[in-house]
C-alpha cells in the first residue's frame, strides 16, 4: 500500500490524514502532532497558539540536557524523527 510512495507522497498523505482527523473532531494518532499543516488549516482549527506553545516547549532544553545552547545527541535524534 505505501511501498510505491515517495517521501513527498507520504508527507502529503499524513497531512491529509491529520486534516481529516481534525475536521471530524477525532483525536490525533501518536506522533501526528509533528505533522505540519498549512497556516490556513491551522487557523481554521485554531491550532496556531496551541502549536506555537508546543513547539516552544519542544525546542527548549530540559534541565537534564543542560543549557549551554549547543545541541545534544537527543535533540539531533528528535530532529531526525521529525524529518523521517
Amino acid at each position: 500500500m505505501l511501498k510505491d510512495r515517495t517521501n513527498v507522497n507520504l508527507k502529503d498523505k499524513a497531512r491529509n490524514m491529520k486534516i481529516q482527523f481534525l475536521r471530524n473532531g477525532l483525536p490525533l494518532p501518536g506522533n501526528f502532532e509533528y505533522v505540519t499543516i498549512s497556516q490556513k488549516d491551522r487557523e481554521e482549527f485554531g491550532l496556531d497558539k496551541i502549536q506555537e506553545e508546543e513547539e516552544r516547549d519542544y525546542d527548549q532544553p530540559s534541565n537534564d540536557e543542560g543549557s549551554s545552547g549547543e545541541g545534544t545527541a537527543g535533540e539531533d535524534s528528535r530532529e531526525m524523527d521529525e524529518i523521517n
